[in-house]
């Protein structure tokens, strides 16, 4: 596991896997004053984004390039817990979007959804990620959202 050629080189930028959302750019289809989409990307687990309405309702982030996704980590803020939800994990390549996971399950407020590719390498070339919930109890919100990869195709 620590041979050199299955462990990322230290030296070479963006090598190591790492939340490549934090404090990126994001986007909603909506939120409450106090509770916009930024809050969802800034690693503090103390502030959320709510979107201030029921499903249908998403968040995304551009990442800083093109990267290679290993997972995507959702912190789930959820009244009445627990409850079954839907969501729909999609990422765009040039100017495509597409789905890279589903999932519909019973999720409870403080949980961590985590979501991964079938395989190693198969969610590469990302440059942005958004997060579409289909179906929830209660309004779409999420404390923090994670975005688990290295920079570079």
């Amino acid at each position: 596991a620590l041979a050199p050629g299955t462990r990322p080189d230290p030296c070479v930028f963006g090598s190591a896997p790492r939340d490549l959302a934090r404090d990126a750019p994001s986007a909603a289809s909506g939120w409450l004053p106090g509770d916009p989409p930024e809050y969802a990307f800034d690693g503090s687990g103390a502030t959320k984004w709510n979107s201030g309405g029921g499903p249908p309702q998403w968040i995304s982030v551009e990442l800083a390039g093109a990267a290679t996704i290993s997972q995507v980590r959702l912190h789930v803020s959820q009244a009445p817990s627990p409850a079954v939800t839907t969501h729909r994990l999609v990422g765009r390549v040039g100017g495509t979007w597409w789905e890279m996971a589903s999932r519909t399950a019973a999720t409870s407020d403080g949980e961590w959804i985590v979501l991964a590719p079938p395989s190693p390498g198969a969610w590469a070339g990302i440059s942005a990620v958004r997060v579409e919930t289909s179906a929830s109890p209660s309004w779409v919100a999420w404390w923090d959202i994670e975005v688990i990869g290295t920079l570079g195709p």
